[in-house]
């Protein structure tokens, strides 16, 4: 394509998806994103409102045996000859063998953290997975600003989506019209370290500008994030695990998507990639 072409998206992608130069993002995720955006059908699955995902919440509770322990921390996950043997929680250690599957989502550096007995390879190559951050300014209003779901702002604005989440779950879900304004940056933005207030009358100063209108906003709410979501670039591929290198320790998450677009459902097939990969093969020491 022309420069002109090929600069409108790499402006849209350093902006707010990926914190580096265009020159450097992966050719293989975006080819995945073009061909995504192409075969897109006009209709898409959400679970419908919070009760859509209670229901997928109680499936799982009720055909999963064992276990679930929520509200809970994983101290330590001690490996010994390639074997997860112990996962450490406040006051109990649960005891594994190799026949036990350990599924592991948690973003690479933190696994680096907790696990003991990583093999040194690997540690070097999770270590080496760069994240960017997220920022969500999530506001309450009586207005309704649009009837779209999703917004991707062009042009020089500090967040890259509006998301009106009404659209998608009707008005009877909040007692507001609830929508999230956001962007993917560098750890070392500005905006990390700009005080909540100061942020959201930054945003709110280019959501009136774009709706033209003064908006009373009832309350808001920031979240932040150092690990929003793994840097898609050239090389990433011969750094995310190819889960051959433990026993029963098998990587899911969002970053071993990739080069697909990485999204929630992609999310959710890498766990179940990371299951069969464990089936597949004869559970040897």
């Amino acid at each position: 394509v022309s420069k002109n072409v090929s600069r409108f998206f790499g402006d849209l992608i350093e902006k707010h998806k990926f914190p580096i130069p265009f020159s450097q993002v992966s050719a293989a995720w975006l080819y995945d994103r073009f061909k995504l955006e192409i075969g897109r059908q006009s209709t898409l699955g959400y679970p419908k409102g919070k009760r859509g995902w209670e229901i997928i919440g109680d499936y799982a509770h009720k055909n999963i045996k064992g276990r679930i322990l929520t509200n809970t921390s994983v101290q330590q996950i001690v490996i010994e000859d390639g074997i997860v043997t112990k996962i450490v929680l406040p006051g109990e250690t649960i005891k594994l063998t190799k026949d036990d599957i350990v599924v592991c989502g948690l973003p690479p550096y933190i696994i680096t953290k907790l696990a003991t007995g990583l093999p040194e390879g690997l540690t070097d190559k999770l270590n080496s997975i760069d994240y960017a951050a997220n920022i969500c300014v999530v506001i309450g209003t009586d207005e309704n600003l649009t009837d779209y779901y999703w917004i991707n702002t062009i042009g020089d604005y500090p967040f890259g989506t509006i998301i009106g989440q009404n659209t998608l779950y009707g008005d009877g879900e909040f007692p507001w019209k609830v929508y999230y304004i956001s962007t993917y940056c560098d750890k070392d933005d500005q905006q990390m370290k700009m005080s909540d207030e100061d942020l959201f009358k930054l945003y709110m100063k280019h959501i009136e500008k774009i709706f033209n209108r003064k908006i009373d906003v009832k309350w808001f709410k920031v979240n932040r994030t150092p690990v929003g979501g793994a840097i898609e670039k050239v090389g990433l591929m011969d750094k995310i695990p190819t889960n051959d290198e433990l026993i029963n320790l098998k990587f899911a998450g969002q970053y071993m998507t990739y080069p697909k677009e990485r999204s929630t459902g992609e999310t959710i097939m890498s766990g179940r990639n990371a299951v069969r990969k464990f089936m597949e093969k004869p559970k040897t020491t």
